[in-house]
């Protein structure tokens, strides 16, 4: 009798603890997830920062002006993604970075 007391509470105990351990490596996976999505983006960010590093800018003040405004838009675009995307969860994350 107090043998099979105590092997429930084990076995209760230890069912707990792997629903636990499920849920947690769950979660990581999820995150892991949402790293390789933010690392996609970063890249692309990376590649079409560097595509404009390479061009040639034009003497012409208006449409520098133009660009520093298309410049700052997005700038603010980019800073205020990874902020969402830090805040965000998983499925909210594979809808915003893909647009």
């Amino acid at each position: 009798m107090l043998s099979q007391v105590r092997w429930d509470e084990i076995a209760t105990w230890s069912g707990e603890r792997g629903r636990k351990l499920e849920t947690t490596l769950g979660e990581l996976r999820a995150n892991a997830a949402l790293l390789d999505q933010l690392m996609g983006w970063l890249t692309a960010a990376e590649a079409n920062l560097g595509a404009q590093a390479r061009e040639l800018l034009p003497d012409n003040l208006p449409i520098i002006e133009q660009l520093f405004q298309d410049h700052q838009v997005c700038a603010v675009h980019s800073v205020s993604t990874v902020c969402w995307l830090y805040m965000c969860d998983g499925e909210e994350l594979l809808v915003n970075v893909s647009s």
